[in-house]
């Protein structure tokens, strides 16, 4: 990859959700270290491009690349391990992985999980009892 080329590129990608064709041939790309917004009005497919990006709504056409590798067809832990996120307004978790698991995902460009445990089991009590169960 060259530092020119942009960091995300989203290629003419075609979303379903059940029968309906939400997202229609969206492209667009995000230069490296760029700071990006997408905008439009309610029900214009913001959501949906996103998680379509996260692989969590994919697309059935076209292609998501992330520093050009092809995220469609990745399971959306792993698109996060890579470090893209995406943040719900209800804030869901990865219930196939572990709550330790999901933290790891969140702290993994931030530092070092287990010298900030102390702060997030202060903050969150129950956390530490819960740590190797299912998200």
């Amino acid at each position: 990859m060259k530092t020119t080329d942009p960091i995300l590129k989203v290629q003419a990608i075609h979303t379903f959700i059940g029968q309906f064709h939400i997202l229609e041939g969206v492209s667009f790309s995000v230069p490296r270290g760029s700071i990006s917004v997408l905008l439009g009005r309610n029900g214009a497919g913001k959501t949906t491009t996103l998680k379509s990006i996260m692989g969590m709504t994919p697309p059935r056409e076209g292609a998501v690349l992330f520093d050009g590798q092809n995220l469609v067809g990745k399971r959306p832990y792993h698109i996060a391990q890579l470090g893209i996120g995406y943040v719900p307004e209800h804030r869901a978790i990865f219930k196939e992985l572990t709550v330790r698991e999901n933290l790891e995902i969140a702290e993994r460009k931030r530092g070092d999980l287990a010298r900030r445990g102390d702060l997030i089991f202060d903050l969150f009590p129950d956390l530490k009892r819960l740590y190797t169960l299912p998200g």
